[in-house]
């Protein structure tokens, strides 16, 4: 590997819309230089058909089961932590996820009443005020915990790792973020 050049997992996250919910599809293609491709995620690719009982919660931990599997990978390929470090760092790490789900049901129920009232015509002023407030909310609560963790990782190990835990999941929310964003419906515009 050249000097400087950084290497991550190639990863492809779909959210398909399904209803009310949305359906994901993740895969890790394996080691890639980290430069953008230009290549779009599988948006767009059918998506099976929903089971009866779907419901967000089930998506999201569906999402996050396949997901977070791969985000350990990528941590330990980047970060290459000792067995010292890793016994300090999981356990931080475990809590953060955990915190991070609550966050992630509070997120998908905002993007849900969004896609719903998008779809059946209700979007209005009202609620376009009370969705951004809440959306702003689970922001500052994003940053936050985040920060929490990093300074857990930076008190627990050293400030470069704790850089390069923040440098992860800064990238993987924004990969995440983008994804959900080309599947929303443009606000005010009626979904089909």
């Amino acid at each position: 590997m050249a000097t400087g050049e950084a290497r991550l997992a190639t990863i492809r996250l779909s959210l398909c819309s399904q209803g009310a919910a949305f359906r994901p599809t993740f895969q890790v293609l394996g080691d890639a230089p980290h430069k953008p491709s230009g290549e779009r995620p599988l948006a767009g690719k059918s998506c099976a058909p929903p089971q009866p009982n779907d419901n967000i919660y089930n998506y999201l931990q569906l999402l996050r089961s396949d997901f977070n599997s791969a985000k350990v990978e990528i941590i330990n390929r980047i970060m290459k932590l000792s067995e010292a470090d890793a016994k300090k760092f999981w356990p931080i790490y475990h809590d953060y996820e955990n915190e991070l789900g609550k966050q992630a049901i509070n997120r998908a129920e905002l993007i849900t009443q969004f896609v719903q009232s998008n779809r059946d015509g209700t979007f209005d002023n009202p609620q376009a005020k009370t969705m951004s407030r809440q959306w702003f909310k689970l922001q500052r609560a994003r940053l936050d915990l985040l920060e929490k963790y990093h300074r857990k990782i930076e008190t627990a190990l050293s400030s470069l790792q704790a850089g390069q835990f923040l440098q992860i999941e800064n990238q993987l929310a924004l990969f995440v973020d983008i994804t959900i964003a080309g599947e929303m419906p443009l606000v005010g515009e009626k979904s089909k």
